[in-house]
């Protein structure tokens, strides 16, 4: 299994044009406001949404997404 990692920026990116899409500007804004201020236990939230998972667990998972989100995008292509 290999691994890429991929750069923070840009991975960044992409989770702003995703909020973009899919929560519209205004939502997005309020998020990145929200995240901008610090407030909250943003590494309780890490562990309690990534508990009991691994490199290979999660590379799986992403892996899943990404094959299925190719399909819909050849199916609608």
């Amino acid at each position: 299994m290999t691994v890429t990692v991929i750069r923070e920026q840009e991975v960044l990116r992409e989770a702003m044009e995703v909020l973009w899409k899919h929560l519209g500007p205004a939502r997005a804004v309020r998020l990145w406001a929200t995240w901008q201020m610090g407030d909250g236990d943003h590494l309780s939230l890490r562990d309690q949404l990534l508990e009991g998972e691994r490199v290979a667990t999660l590379f799986g998972k992403v892996q899943a997404y990404q094959d299925r989100t190719d399909n819909k995008e050849e199916l609608n292509g």
